[in-house]
């Protein structure tokens, strides 16, 4: 999306460089997620989050930042849930 350019300068810059990969779009999903160390999710929010499902079929560990904070603000939000 438009925060690409900014995600990969934070990469690039980053003491764990080396071992950061940014994919774009691929049919070789499964592939990349059966080698991965972990796979980020940064969505805010997702309909039915599949690439978390898939992962986690596969045993790949998660990490679901901005999925976790828009559900947190979204319970927090609740009527008697703060």
């Amino acid at each position: 999306g438009s925060l690409r350019s900014t995600l990969n300068e934070m990469a690039e810059n980053s003491p764990c460089r080396d071992r950061i990969h940014i994919g774009g779009y691929t049919d070789e999903l499964w592939q990349w997620m059966s080698v991965a160390s972990v796979l980020v999710l940064l969505s805010r929010q997702e309909g039915q989050p599949n690439v978390a499902l898939e992962a986690a079929a596969i045993g790949c560990p998660l990490v679901l930042v901005g999925l976790v904070l828009f559900l947190l603000g979204w319970w927090s939000s609740r009527p008697g849930m703060a």
